[in-house]
């Protein structure tokens, strides 16, 4: 998303370094991330309770209602960063509660002989290496779709989930 916010803040008619703006730029940076922060524990004590298959397959849920929800804003100035804001933490819920068990689902399934954990993190079987190049293209796809249509850049994250989308 950081690579749309020019064209986010262009698209809604909104300037966001004037000073009453400034509070929703760092919102629209920072909330997801925020967000984030306060989840982890509660997520994990969550799938700790009703497993990991079920809290993957609703954060995958969450995660894909949210994104076409900001693909469709059709609101301008104001309330439109606002209607964002509220969605990408929302989004972040979702997708923090898939996020968290990718790992242990992947970590799970490999075969015996890879369970060891490589020499430099991200590198071989693990599903860092994987995250990492997802999250490469991920920037690469939305670089291309922002000058379409911004809202696009939101549907990246549901489209990168989809290869392996509904936990066994």
């Amino acid at each position: 998303m950081l690579l749309a916010l020019p064209d986010i803040f262009r698209g809604v008619g909104i300037n966001p370094l004037t000073p009453g703006n400034t509070s929703l730029l760092l919102w629209l940076i920072m909330g997801y991330m925020v967000a984030t922060a306060v989840l982890v524990v509660g997520f994990g004590r969550l799938g700790d309770m009703y497993g990991r298959v079920k809290m993957y397959n609703a954060g995958f849920a969450i995660l894909t209602v949210f994104s076409v929800l900001l693909a469709v804003t059709w609101m301008q100035s104001t309330l439109a960063v606002m209607w964002t804001i509220v969605m990408r933490i929302l989004q972040c819920a979702g997708g923090h509660a898939d996020g968290q068990f990718q790992y242990h689902h992947h970590r799970r399934h490999q075969h015996r002989r890879i369970q060891r954990r490589p020499a430099r993190p991200g590198f071989g079987p693990e599903p860092g290496g994987r995250h990492c190049g997802g999250g490469f293209l991920g920037l690469i796809i939305c670089g291309l779709l922002e000058p379409i249509d911004w809202r696009l850049v939101f549907l990246v994250s549901v489209a990168g989930r989809i290869r392996g989308c509904w936990a066994p």
